[in-house]
């Protein structure tokens, strides 16, 4: 089955088609549901795409029109999963029990998502090295939909501040990602390392 993606006869990468139908949001939501799955059981490395198609009751040519590599079925997974992260971070009521540290309190949210399924974060990283044409714009979506979510909680910082922040926080959090991956740091570690920043930002409690 291929592991790259198709190109056009100028040579331009060919993006797998949209679901339309119903029947195809559903396919292609049961396909993504279930990588996440095997993603949480045995990490990037483990997955295999005919066990997703296996276990989603897909055919694997289907399942291929829509991922045509297991990077970008890997990506799309984790962007479908972290499309609530942002929810997570501008979460109203979140924010009013914050009572002044809004952003440590949604980034605290952020480690203990990952917390939770340790092998997305090495997921992260997969998606993040992986050679895949088609797998740098699923990240910039994801990238997208997180600094939404900064800056819902960063309120009215004008804009070239919220995009330094924005910049640090993100690169805290990227190398925070690849340690907790490789089992160099634990989520306490990533919450220290992330709070740490936002205090030398001067965005939180100096308490």
């Amino acid at each position: 089955m291929p592991t790259t993606v198709a190109t056009s006869p100028s040579g331009e990468t060919v993006a797998p088609p949209h679901p339309v139908t119903t029947s195809q949001h559903e396919r292609v939501g049961r396909i993504l549901d279930t990588t996440l799955e095997i993603l949480d059981e045995v990490g990037p490395a483990g997955l295999q795409v005919r066990d997703v198609s296996k276990r989603a009751n897909v055919a694997l040519a289907t399942l291929y029109r829509y991922f045509p590599s297991k990077d970008f079925l890997v990506a799309s997974a984790l962007n479908h999963w972290s499309s609530g992260l942002a929810g997570r971070l501008s979460h109203p009521e979140r924010r009013r029990r914050a009572e002044g540290r809004e952003l440590e309190v949604a980034l605290r949210s952020v480690v203990r998502a990952f917390a939770s399924h340790p092998h997305y974060a090495a997921a992260a990283v997969f998606a993040a090295s992986s050679p895949d044409p088609l797998v740098p714009a699923v990240l910039e979506e994801h990238q997208s939909s997180f600094e939404a979510g900064l800056d819902a909680v960063l309120g009215d910082l004008p804009e070239a501040h919220r995009a330094d922040v924005r910049f640090i926080i993100e690169s805290v959090l990227i190398a925070q990602l690849v340690g907790f991956s490789s089992g160099r740091s634990t989520p306490a570690e990533m919450e220290a390392a992330l709070q740490r920043a936002v205090r030398v930002l001067d965005l939180g409690d100096p308490t």
